[in-house]
């Protein structure tokens, strides 16, 4: 594509850069010392029409010459807005004044950024009516001594000082930013009254003085402190709690999530402490909708298919339902709740997550409920609980086919210890099984009567109870069982004459991962076990496996499934 000239906006081609209309390609430095100059509006406009603006060697100071480039922060010393200018372009600014009586807009698709250079780098005399995006960059200095319109989304990751009789407005759906690389406070004369207040500073913002933020304080990170009120909170993220917006205001509001593992299981491992009131003359105690969220961390990954949770507030022992959703482990309870409307006990309380029923636990959740064979052919079940309260003992049932209902219970009751710390079980069904799938189920038996059950897991049993002895030796790997097999697997293989005999596992990419046997033996039948090793004694990971048997000068091949 063809380079010209018309591809470089705001280029200075007078003082910094050249161009060589009969060789166009690419602009190159004049070898000067390029020139700062200071910027004034003369005629109210859009900023990027370089017809309303003029340029002088010293600030404020005649002569002011035309100008073929409108100002920015790499090519000003000062601007000076002193007519009322739209701002249509994106700008990087600094060392700006807008004068008494003026006005600068900006577009509702534009960002306006104040960068950081000498002196202050912005200060508002006039009128500013930010419509788009405004941030006063990181050390950037703002102060505003005139009137603030803001419809936008403004960041603050400098300073911004309020002067006297200075004042802002704000449309519903703007927002106020705090975002910088140190601590951050609202600072003397930040206005009584503000729509929506982001929080996005790791170190903190402190309010200096009382304020009311009529929409909701927006809570990305880190944390705050002072005195405000506000209609609503939206920090999922931090403190796993919103507020929604009634145009009802919480007084000396405050709320904290802490994950507390030792509620479980009575309670959610989480709990939420929010302080604040609602003094409304015309209504006593109103109410505030509330969602609570937690992860699936909290509450161990229970299933709450056919329970419904309840919000406890203090030592109540009565829970409060609302509605209820569980999506990719992130619960959700929505509920109504009365805020006292008395400041009494600073208005604390403390709330937890739990069962939609008096005196109730979360039952014992699971980590783990695995099956397997042992050695000699016997199913191995073996269970892990993260905590337990109240629980009496676990019990076992099988079946042949995958219906509860038609179980037997196979256990006498096995103890639970009930303890808060990790507990592994393990239970080994020795009874001489025909060969079949069969399917287990745990049950869990409370103190109180109650019981959950877990599963089913299932296994498939081959009879090996045939005598192989009895069988003419021939040179082949017979079988091995469990096929897929999880942590042993048996292997039996035979040889038709003495010799020289290896037996070797390779993985699907053709490597030898074990060797199992590696001897010369006799004619007849031969069992090992192989248990899903290699030959340094590491496991294998899950996978399919081939058994290679050398026999006679001849291969012998067999496939097994190692699950885990």
């Amino acid at each position: 594509m063809l380079n010209i000239l018309s591809t470089y906006v705001n280029w200075d081609f007078v003082n910094t850069w050249v161009w060589n209309a009969e060789n166009p390609g690419y602009p190159y430095l004049s070898g000067n010392t390029p020139f700062l100059y200071h910027y004034k509006t003369f005629s109210s406009g859009n900023w990027s029409n370089t017809g309303n603006w003029q340029r002088s060697l010293e600030k404020n100071v005649a002569p002011y010459s035309a100008t073929t480039i409108y100002p920015g922060f790499t090519n000003s010393n000062s601007i000076i807005v002193d007519t009322d200018m739209t701002l249509d372009v994106t700008r990087d600014l600094d060392q700006m004044t807008i004068n008494a009586g003026k006005s600068l807009t900006t577009n509702s698709d534009t960002r306006m950024t104040i960068e950081n250079g000498r002196d202050t780098d912005l200060e508002n005399n006039g009128t500013l009516t930010m419509n788009g995006l405004m941030e006063v960059g990181q050390s950037a200095e703002f102060v505003n001594n005139g009137a603030i319109e803001l419809n936008g989304y403004l960041v603050n990751s400098g300073t911004i000082t309020w002067g006297a009789g200075s004042s802002m407005t704000c449309s519903p759906t703007s927002i106020l930013a705090f975002n910088a690389a140190e601590a951050q406070a609202t600072g003397n004369g930040f206005p009584d009254e503000i729509s929506n207040l982001e929080i996005d500073n790791s170190y903190g913002l402190t309010f200096t003085e009382p304020f009311t933020i009529n929409g909701s304080l927006i809570m990305v990170k880190g944390s705050y402190s002072g005195s405000f009120y506000t209609d609503g909170y939206q920090a999922a993220a931090t403190s796993f709690l919103e507020i929604g917006e009634n145009d009802k205001l919480i007084s000396d509001f405050s709320a904290t999530s802490i994950a507390s593992p030792d509620l479980y299981p009575d309670f959610v491992g989480r709990e939420w402490i929010i302080s604040g009131y609602i003094d409304d003359s015309t209504e006593a105690n109103p109410k505030k909708t509330l969602s609570f969220y937690w992860t699936a961390a909290d509450d161990k990954s229970f299933d709450w298919t056919e329970i419904t949770p309840a919000l406890y507030v203090g030592i109540s022992t009565t829970g409060i339902t609302g509605t209820f959703t569980n999506n990719d482990g992130i619960g959700k309870l929505v509920v109504s709740y009365t805020f006292p409307d008395a400041s009494k006990n600073a208005a604390k309380e403390t709330f937890k997550i739990g069962l939609n029923e008096e005196g109730g636990t979360l039952p014992v959740e699971l980590s783990a409920f695995t099956i397997s064979l042992t050695p000699q052919n016997e199913v191995k079940l073996q269970w892990a609980t993260q905590s337990e309260t109240n629980v009496m003992g676990f019990q076992i049932y099988r079946a042949t086919v995958n219906d509860l209902e038609q179980s037997q219970k196979i256990s006498s009751m096995i103890s639970a210890t009930n303890t808060s710390q990790m507990q592994n079980y393990l239970w080994i069904d020795k009874e001489n099984l025909a060969s079949g799938r069969y399917y287990y189920w745990l049950e869990s038996v409370d103190y109180d009567g109650s019981s959950y059950y877990y599963g089913p897991v299932n296994i498939f049993l081959e009879d090996h109870s045939a005598d192989i002895s009895t069988i003419p030796p021939v040179s082949c790997i017979s079988k091995n069982f469990p096929n897929p097999f999880n942590p042993d697997t048996s292997i039996i293989y035979g040889l038709g004459k003495a010799g020289p005999v290896s037996l070797e596992v390779y993985n699907i990419r053709g490597q030898r991962v074990r060797k199992l046997v590696d001897a010369e033996q006799q004619e007849g039948w031969y069992k090992l076990i192989w248990d899903g090793s290699d030959d340094r004694q590491q496991s294998l990971p899950s996978g399919v496996y081939y058994l290679r048997l050398n026999a006679e000068g001849k291969h012998y091949l067999r496939k097994t499934t190692l699950m885990k």
